[in-house]
């Protein structure tokens, strides 16, 4: 089958860079995932509008609604502007600095039409929104990016649906429905545990 030693030798050294490359071609493989997918439903408060101690921003890495005036380490936040209209603002529109990688979301649908958040099974790698205000309503369903929040290097990802808006000037919220992932770098936007 081979001319020569040296075509054996090249064939078998072929052979086992192959599967060396192939052991080591994803430097950015995942740990084994440990965190089970669930779906709450957060209020956020107005940054504009409410008391300084109602929670106006989000954390994707905590997964849980913070407060502007306590913490840095947000992903999104809420408010309403003068004429009524509700925003989500990813964190560097607000000023936050990011170091590596841009807070963002990604518009999936509007109750007009697109995706519904049930429909939402997994997050895209780009197209994120980092640096723009995003109008928000009733029926709207957006994919959410975090920070490098992982000693690995990647971001934690989410959905949320926006479920109600209560524009009382002494009240002015919304209610959301999220699935946040908190495996690290883990882009599965279903329920259970994810495999990928």
């Amino acid at each position: 089958m081979y001319s020569s030693p040296y075509m054996y030798r090249a064939y078998r050294f072929a052979v086992l860079l192959g599967i060396a490359v192939a052991a080591c071609s994803d430097p950015n493989e995942l740990p084994p995932a440990t965190e089970t997918n669930v779906v709450d439903t957060i209020t956020l408060y107005s940054l504009d509008g409410t008391p300084v101690n109602q929670p106006s921003a989000y954390a994707i890495e905590a997964g849980l609604p913070i407060r502007t005036d306590q913490f840095s380490a947000f992903d999104i936040v809420y408010t309403v502007d003068a004429a009524g209209q509700s925003w989500l603002l990813p964190a560097v529109v607000v000023g936050m600095p990011v170091a590596s990688l841009d807070p963002g979301l990604l518009p999936q649908g509007t109750a007009a039409g697109g995706l519904a958040f049930e429909q939402i099974t997994e997050a895209p790698f780009d197209g994120y929104l980092g640096e723009d205000s995003i109008p928000i309503a009733i029926g709207n369903t957006y994919v959410l990016r975090s920070r490098i929040v992982c000693n690995i290097g990647v971001p934690k990802y989410a959905k949320l649906g926006i479920i109600g808006i209560n524009s009382d000037p002494d009240t002015l919220s919304v209610t959301v429905e999220i699935l946040n992932n908190q495996n690290c770098g883990y882009r599965s936007l279903q329920l259970g545990l994810p495999g990928f």
